[in-house]
């Protein structure tokens, strides 16, 4: 006993100093650490005072699980501390243990060791979503993103917006591990909430935007509960459905979903529910079904303006009234050979049609049988369940009809000819007939393969219905109804369709049976056609009615491009309209240039002559030129088909005695004569000539051939009053004498020529004077301008205004 007891706490002892807890030996830092995946880790072990007698830092080695660390990872710190470095920890999880080696000893004896984890920082939870289970709790989950491997905490907070404040305010939170928390009942008013989650671990944490959520938006109810599923009587074709609302607050709107399916179908439809008020118990009239037919019925139920639907009901099934039968049985029958006595074994056999909706619906048959000739009275009428039975008939034909029948009606009678015995033909010419065989099993009729088959065939009666559509530019569809059976008299092989244009070549196109239309191309536009189809069997064809159409003259792609011209032309035409606005001026100068109008010409006097020679001057050098810089061209002119020859006005030679000038006794008011010892003036009055402007600001006209330097001497108009119907614009050079003050001037002698281009002038004659005048030539002027206008008469010297004129000073 004491062995036992002295050997059991040797064992303690040594389990008690392996942990390194009993007397803490040795200590181990940080304690169970969490890095990142792939970071460093460092680690340091420190031995207790008791050990250091015997050892020291440097006897302490370590191991990453049963790995020995190389040396060279080692930092010895002081005489009882060492530390380990691990570069690129990848473990998800790894024990780190510290050890001494005693040289005296020999072994090695584990001080203290840690369990080290590595993981990743948490990923901000994405798409955040509540569902508030109507008084039960809130539930929201999100998605946490990738694993993190070590211990994270989720925290979900809860906030409400405060009017008052106009802010978020934290109202509670709750905390998980995983992707999903709860706030129970009853702290869930209805308010404007918001949640937010953040991710925590020993690494980082990472917070979510509040996401804000309306209660009536994310609650969810309770399923209802269906209380009946039943039919109407005498109402086909409808069930009534009877449920339990969920509960939700008095003020609540509800939508209910109604499933119905039908059994042992994969048909399924479904109809919605509002209300505009909650009422405990529901009910709806599920109409358009089909009749004496089994559904299950499942209803859900949400709020009006929630997202999120209930569970389904638990389904509950109903059947539908019954109908009588409305289509007839597909009847048939196997006749044996007549026995001695004359009569016969008929063995009839039917089957439903697959189109019937429901088999369950029948409730039995009735047959009965009558001669073909009335000879012999009808038989009695038999009722089975089966879908066969068999009759004893005599030698002549009958006539067999069977119903099938229910609680709601019968079915149409479907009938079969016996015939007599002895009759070779069960067979009439031109009439399709359908021939099906039927495999027979135990107790079943299976499915029939059928055909069709004429005994006899002919053309048929009647041709194909024809109308044309959509007639295009060069194309048309006719179209054409497919002929009764009855009117058919075989089978159709083709159909062939025969157009062509007034007066032109009948043309067609053959195309299979199953084809009712086809398109006719190629055709002529803004032509008329006709056309008509035939219908053709084994026997023969037959043409239908005639069609008349017309192809259009465009067709749509013409119609776009004539749209497409007329908008291009008439973007141009604004554009054009907008350029020529913006440009009147500089389309105006070059188009049409301004042009002289001799309507508008003034008479001159001698006396306005002479002012207008004074400002000439002005602009003249000393030796009579006028320069180049003193005159600016304003416009070209343009050039004129018929211009008229330049008028050189000839000067004649005036004689000797009259070389100096010299002055009349002409009073002031009247007439004054200008002589000039020697002149010589070229003046044109074409239209193509340029119009140029002294420094004086009077215009006039200049031969395109004037050159610059050239002397340009004033126009003087001649006072005397020619009686001939002439005139000739008279050029004097300037004297070589200043003229007196008096203004005397000798005669001067000078043929007169016609001008025609003056020669429609008007008869008005206007004097403009200028401001920057003397002021005795302004009260001149102003005195000549009270004297009446001339009249236009022969040997007038005429200006236009548009020519030159003299412009005020400013």
């Amino acid at each position: 006993m004491f062995f036992s007891l002295l050997w059991l706490s040797v064992v303690l002892c040594r389990i008690y100093t392996a942990d390194g807890n009993s007397v803490r030996e040795a200590k181990i830092f940080p304690l169970s650490p969490e890095i990142e995946r792939g970071s460093t880790l460092k680690l340091f072990c420190t031995l207790g005072k008791h050990l250091i007698p015997r050892g020291n830092a440097s006897h302490i080695i370590w191991k990453l699980n049963h790995d020995l660390i190389p040396q060279e990872y080692y930092t010895i710190i002081n005489e009882s501390t060492s530390g380990v470095t691990i570069h690129n920890f990848t473990y998800e999880s790894a024990h780190v243990r510290c050890f001494t080696k005693m040289l005296h000893l020999g072994d090695e004896q584990l001080q203290i060791h840690i369990n080290v984890k590595s993981g990743f920082s948490p990923e901000k939870p994405k798409n955040i979503s509540c569902i508030y289970y109507y008084d039960i709790n809130i539930t929201c989950s999100w998605i946490s993103g990738r694993e993190t491997h070590l211990n994270t905490t989720y925290t979900l907070v809860r906030k409400h917006y405060d009017d008052g404040i106009q802010q978020w305010i934290n109202r509670d939170s709750c905390q998980s591990n995983n992707g999903s928390c709860a706030f129970f009942f009853p702290d869930i008013p209805y308010a404007r909430y918001c949640f937010q989650v953040t991710a925590k671990n020993a690494l980082s944490n990472s917070t979510t935007e509040c996401v804000p959520m309306e209660m009536l938006e994310i609650e969810k109810l309770e399923a209802p509960d269906i209380i009946s599923v039943e039919k109407i009587a005498g109402i086909k074709q409808l069930l009534n459905i009877t449920w339990k609302n969920p509960m939700v607050a008095p003020e609540r709107h509800l939508c209910c979903l109604i499933q119905y399916r039908k059994m042992h179908s994969n048909d399924s439809g479904n109809v919605t529910d509002c209300t505009n008020r909650t009422e405990t118990i529901k009910s709806y009239n599920l109409m358009g079904l089909q009749d004496f037919t089994e559904y299950a019925i499942a209803i859900q139920c949400k709020g009006a303006l929630a997202k999120f639907w209930s569970e389904w009901s638990e389904e509950r099934i109903g059947r539908t009234e019954e109908k009588a039968p409305s289509r007839k049985v597909d009847l048939w029958r196997v006749i044996e050979s007549s026995q001695s006595s004359g009569n016969r074994y008929v063995h009839l056999m039917w089957k439903l049609l697959e189109e019937f909706p429901s088999s369950e619906s029948i409730h039995g048959y009735k047959i009965w049988y009558i001669p073909e000739n009335n000879a012999s009275p009808a038989g009695p009428t038999h009722n089975t369940t089966d879908k066969k039975f068999t009759l004893l008939l005599p030698g002549e034909a009958y006539v067999l009809s069977v119903i099938a029948y229910n609680s709601a009606g019968e079915s149409p009678e479907a009938t079969l000819r016996i015939p007599t015995i002895g009759e070779i033909r069960a067979f009439e010419s031109f009439i399709c007939y359908n021939i099906s065989v039927y495999p027979l099993f135990e107790n079943k009729i299976g499915a029939p393969y059928s055909v069709q088959a004429y005994f006899q065939e002919k053309p048929p009666t009647v041709g194909p219905e024809t109308k044309a559509d959509n007639p295009g530019k060069n194309e048309a569809i006719i179209k054409w109804n497919e002929i009764d059976k009855i009117h058919k008299n075989g089978f159709i092989r083709n159909y062939t369709i025969f157009y062509k244009s007034e007066g032109g070549k009948e043309l067609n196109k053959t195309v299979n049976c199953n084809v009712l239309q086809y398109k006719l191309s190629s055709l002529e536009a803004n032509t008329q056609y006709t056309a008509y189809v035939n219908a053709a069997n084994s026997a023969g064809g037959k043409n239908g009615n005639t069609v008349t159409f017309k192809t259009s003259k465009f067709n749509k792609e013409d119609l776009l491009y004539i749209f497409i011209s007329l908008g291009l032309c008439m973007l141009f035409l604004l554009l054009l309209g907008i350029i020529c606005t913006l440009k009147k001026q500089t389309l105006k100068r070059v188009c049409w240039p301004d042009v002289p109008n001799p309507a508008e010409s003034i008479v001159v006097g001698s006396e306005d002559v002479f002012m207008c020679n004074s400002l000439l001057k002005q602009g003249q050098s000393e030796d009579g030129t006028v320069g180049s810089e003193n005159i600016s061209v304003l416009e070209p002119g343009m050039p004129h088909e018929n211009q008229t020859e330049l008028l050189l006005i000839k000067h004649e030679n005036y004689e000797s005695d009259h070389t100096d000038t010299c002055a009349k006794d002409v009073p002031n008011d009247h007439k004054k004569e200008l002589c000039n010892k020697e002149h010589e003036v070229v003046k044109s009055f074409s239209p193509s000539l340029p119009y140029i402007v002294t420094e004086q600001d009077f215009r006039s006209q200049m031969l395109s051939a004037v050159k610059p330097n050239r002397k340009i001497y004033p126009v003087e108009k001649l006072e005397e009053d020619f009686s001939k119907p002439q005139f000739s614009p008279v050029q004097n050079s300037s004297s070589k004498d200043n003229e007196n003050e008096d203004g005397e001037c000798t005669d001067i002698k000078e043929a007169a020529t016609f001008n025609p281009y003056l020669k429609n002038s008007i008869n008005t004659r206007e004097f403009i004077v200028p401001e920057n005048l003397p002021d005795r030539n302004k009260n001149e002027s102003r005195t000549q301008s009270t004297a009446p206008f001339q009249k236009n008469t022969a040997g007038q010297s005429y200006v236009t205004l548009d020519m030159f004129g003299l412009t005020i000073a400013h």
